[in-house]
């Protein structure tokens, strides 16, 4: 069985981002405190076999937000600088029409965000997107009908979900 592609969004889903005043101060991403039960779950060696994953995030154009995010994602994930990609957050394009314009289009590609508007748009162009509901964006109304995790569901719980996701090809 050949691995799927997990795009993960970083910014609600990797690390707990609530401040959205500050979020072009120089240190900023880097201080952000880590989703741990998510992290681990990525990091787990069954979710290993069956993704090959990316982080998939918006960057504000200064270089420090690009080097604060790195350093965050050294410190808390395995998710290695070749599979880290970034877009404009200052480009007026959206979050996936910047990829679409980038990057080729892997079929059976998992999407994690927490954002509802990326994820609408990500269900044209990606089989499988997952919105992670945590304090900022807790789609209390239920709008997404798709895939849902909460964040602070337990490690295993989340390995399990994931699993479940790749069996349904």
């Amino acid at each position: 069985m050949s691995k799927r592609v997990m795009l993960v969004d970083s910014d609600g889903v990797l690390a707990k981002f609530n401040n959205f005043k500050s979020f072009r101060d120089e240190g900023f991403f880097n201080n952000l405190e880590p989703y741990e039960n998510f992290i681990q779950a990525l990091k787990d060696p069954e979710i290993q076999k069956i993704y090959d994953i990316y982080i998939f995030t918006c960057c504000p154009d200064h270089q420090y937000s690009r080097d604060d995010k790195n350093e965050f994602y050294d410190k808390h994930t395995d998710i290695p600088m070749e599979r880290r990609i970034f877009v404009s957050y200052d480009d007026p394009r959206s979050k996936i029409e910047q990829f679409k314009d980038k990057y080729v289009l892997i079929p059976g590609t998992v999407y994690v965000d927490d954002y509802h508007r990326n994820l609408t748009e990500a269900k044209k162009i990606f089989k499988d997107n997952i919105i992670l509901v945590n304090a900022v964006h807790d789609d209390e109304e239920h709008t997404w009908k798709g895939n849902r995790l909460n964040i602070e569901s337990p490690v295993q719980n989340i390995i399990d979900y994931l699993i479940r996701l790749a069996g349904k090809e």
